[in-house]
């Protein structure tokens, strides 16, 4: 059952690497061998740091450097609790990068979201969400389609394609009329 006002998604659809203005995402095809990146990307932690979220775990096959130092790996970094994705806090810093150490035979994608973002955020994986009391949920996927379906709510819902803290300055994939609306709807997106 889902019970939001704004339900962010970042999933299949995003073919790059993208940053928003507390949060990046980074993918398999950035990082690959071939891809734009084989050096790996570089992204900072600023201030108190920054949370890393994964969709899965692949072994030590991408690492997370610190200057030349390996801090972790994409294994240690994907966890989940009660089917929401817990974050993985790295402390703060401006010389962090993720680059892929071995061969890949899935996709993934990885959410880092700094500390000085204040939001009340949710990371789901593709599964029924309850997001009773949430203002903003972000589901965070490799895989697609995801459905939309079932809405409760108090008011209308909107879907973005973009990052928590880009609402403002992004326009909604799709939006609800009505809450009666959003209840009989089923989208794939």
């Amino acid at each position: 059952m889902i019970n939001i006002v704004n339900l962010l998604l970042l999933s299949a659809t995003s073919d790059a690497l993208i940053t928003f203005k507390n949060s990046q995402l980074i993918q398999q095809s950035d990082i690959s061998p071939k891809g734009p990146y084989p050096n790996g990307v570089q992204f900072p932690c600023p201030g108190s740091g920054c949370t890393m979220y994964a969709t899965q775990t692949l072994a030590n096959s991408v690492g997370i450097y610190k200057g030349d130092k390996h801090m972790t790996s994409l294994d240690k970094i994907y966890k989940v609790d009660n089917d929401y994705l817990v974050g993985y806090h790295l402390e703060g810093g401006s010389d962090y990068r993720i680059k892929q150490t071995s061969t890949i035979s899935d996709t993934f994608k990885i959410y880092i979201v700094s500390d000085v973002a204040v939001v009340d955020i949710s990371f789901g994986l593709s599964k029924p969400l309850d997001a009773s009391g949430k203002r903003i949920v972000t589901i965070l996927s490799a895989r697609w389609p995801i459905s939309f379906s079932n809405y409760v709510g108090v008011s209308a819902p909107k879907i973005y394609s973009a990052g928590f803290d880009s609402v403002d300055h992004c326009k909604p994939v799709y939006t609800s009329r009505s809450v009666a609306n959003a209840a009989d709807s089923d989208i794939g997106i």
